[in-house]
């Protein structure tokens, strides 16, 4: 379960979801539930310990996220908003290493829940929620390397992601940072934002996915399906996700806010993967995307996020409903698509 954590900005008080194996203390002090201060003047940083444990881990491959809320008054911060020095304590709870994977060990990006604001800013300091001052000496003992994602922004020296390599050993307490948050707020905008951090692919062994997991149950279905969007005539996407057998059959339709889910197909698990007692992946409620279609266009799309070289894992972990994925235009911008038709990419 999540709890809520205020963090004082330069206009108003923004109010972040955090899930319960992070606490938050600024400074020399104790986690506390009471406002911390991030408001484009602080000298404290804020300190998020980010303990890694089997309840942060399982079942959602390691990806975990806060939610950031910007202040309700909706007004124009100037160049702070949510502004200050933090850091990030890593508590490697799982009793096994990290180890270096698939291009990084573990991997942090800001994501801004309205897509244009990933756009740069015409005054050349950038409005989606990004870092400043990223540097290998705030990551002791490892490596570093960050970069502004999903945007074409070139913007470097504010990026909204970074990867750490190398390994974190079982028990370990790692301090990350001090670096800068930066979330500006803009009046008539939804500024609200997720820090989103998970173990990159490899990072985990085959072997400890496997300690993480519950049995795999292969009395599950792998049910495969078709999305139509309601709002956007023509627009569709298919893919597959797993969940207790007898709980749809081919044919049934599931409806949503923004369009309709059609079975296409269900498959016992176990004639699907003959590895499905180890691998991760088989775990109830994962959603898989493979295709996009639009109607406005008319183009389609294969080589989504989370199914390219980028992502190597599910665009969602809660069953239909539950996905989110981007899709790539030849001008190089990415749109997110998902969330039963709640999200329309082009």
């Amino acid at each position: 379960m999540a709890y809520t954590h205020v963090i004082q900005g330069s206009n108003g008080d923004w109010t972040v979801d955090l899930p319960d194996n992070v606490t938050v203390r600024q400074g020399s002090g104790l986690p506390a539930p009471g406002p911390v201060t991030l408001d484009g003047s602080t000298t404290d940083p804020v300190i998020f310990d980010i303990h890694l444990d089997r309840s942060s881990l399982e079942g959602i491959h390691g990806l975990s996220y806060f939610t950031f809320h910007e202040p309700a008054n909706n007004a124009d911060s100037g160049a702070n908003g949510l502004r200050g020095p933090v850091r990030f304590v890593i508590h490697n709870d799982t009793g096994f290493d990290f180890q270096e994977g698939q291009g990084g060990t573990f991997q942090f990006f800001l994501y801004d829940i309205v897509g244009n604001k990933n756009l740069n800013d015409p005054a050349a300091h950038p409005v989606y929620a990004h870092f400043h001052g990223i540097d290998a000496g705030d990551f002791p003992g490892h490596t570093v390397e960050s970069a502004v994602f999903l945007s074409n922004s070139t913007n470097t020296t504010a990026p909204n992601s970074f990867i750490m390599h190398g390994q974190i050993t079982a028990g370990a307490v790692e301090t990350w940072g001090e670096f800068t948050l930066h979330a500006r707020q803009l009046p008539g905008v939804n500024d609200d934002f997720l820090l989103e951090y998970y173990p990159i692919a490899g990072a985990i062994s085959d072997q400890n996915h496997a300690r993480l997991q519950h049995d795999i149950d292969t009395t599950d279905n792998v049910y495969y399906f078709n999305f139509s969007s309601s709002t956007s005539p023509g627009t569709t996407w298919n893919g597959w996700f797993v969940d207790n057998q007898d709980t749809y059959a081919a044919g049934q339709s599931i409806a949503t806010r923004g369009g309709t889910y059609m079975i296409t197909d269900a498959v016992r698990l176990n004639t699907e993967a003959s590895d499905g007692t180890t691998n991760p992946q088989w775990e109830e409620g994962r959603v898989y995307i493979t295709d996009y279609h639009s109607g406005a266009t008319g183009q389609n799309w294969h080589d989504l996020f989370w199914m390219s070289d980028y992502g190597h894992g599910p665009a969602g972990f809660g069953g239909p409903g539950s996905e989110q994925d981007w899709l790539q235009t030849a001008d190089g911008t990415w749109h997110a698509f998902g969330r039963g038709g709640d999200l329309i990419a082009i």
